[in-house]
């Protein structure tokens, strides 16, 4: 078993690998004592996406989700309905789903857990191939809590994951989390066996700054389609370096 990034991988069958990523959600829901008042469908589709985008961008490919539901009987039905928007945006509708609810205590704040299961060949694997020479850009802004979703135009659309995971110049792609970038920086050098990573600092981007239900992702890119992958994903791209310095 190989724990990388925020995922699990593990040796199964020949040379396929079983990719296992999960997310967790509390204090934000429809309970009078949440700190985020936002709907249970919103809530589990932001939880997906984050365990899915985990997943599918070290090249997995998601079949099962499990669920686990802390806030009652009554909102599981939107907590599904959220993950099968979610599933629907990221072309990942074959995926089942499974899960379970805590209903014999009730709790004053809103809890969800989820859990994907994907599979990937173990030469599909994209993590930890990105060359010396690569670049480096930011898609989308670190958000957290109620930004999520007053500045739901800054991150980065599950709908456009897919087609980004098949660019011919992205090598890889690491979603961003509570840590935030610099983090994720850190884990990007430590995968590649680099002994450090110098990234010029962009003054719009904070890189401490939590990104909450991953709104941004970094990825890795051949610098000579910069301009061509800088043009397509305009809307949310920031250049963090053209080329890294290690």
């Amino acid at each position: 078993m190989k724990g990388t990034r925020d995922v699990q991988v593990i040796p199964w069958q020949g040379e396929e690998q079983i990719v296992v990523a999960t997310d967790a959600s509390g204090g934000v829901g429809e309970k009078a004592k949440d700190h985020v008042h936002v709907p249970y469908e919103v809530v589990s589709y932001y939880a997906a996406r984050v365990a899915l985008l985990e997943c599918m961008s070290v090249g997995a490919t998601p079949f099962t989700f499990l669920v686990q539901n802390f806030s009652g009987d009554e909102p599981y039905q939107k907590m599904i309905d959220g993950i099968n928007r979610a599933l629907g945006e990221a072309n990942q509708a074959q995926a089942t789903i499974a899960g379970s609810t805590e209903s014999n205590m009730v709790l004053e704040q809103s809890c969800l857990g989820v859990t994907v299961i994907g599979r990937v060949h173990q030469s599909a694997l994209k993590i930890g191939i990105t060359p010396k020479d690569a670049g480096i850009a930011l898609l989308g802004k670190p958000l957290v809590g109620e930004e999520v979703v007053s500045q739901e135009k800054d991150v980065f659309p599950l709908k456009q994951f897919d087609e980004l995971l098949q660019e011919e110049g992205v090598y890889e792609i690491i979603p961003v989390g509570s840590k935030g970038v610099k983090y994720e920086l850190e884990v990007l050098a430590a995968t590649n066996e680099w002994n450090t990573l110098q990234v010029p600092v962009n003054g719009n981007v904070d890189l401490t700054k939590s990104s909450g239900p991953a709104t941004s992702l970094l990825i890795t890119f051949d610098g000579t389609m910069e301009a061509l992958l800088k043009a397509k994903y305009s809307s949310w791209w920031t250049t963090l370096a053209s080329k890294i310095s290690t």
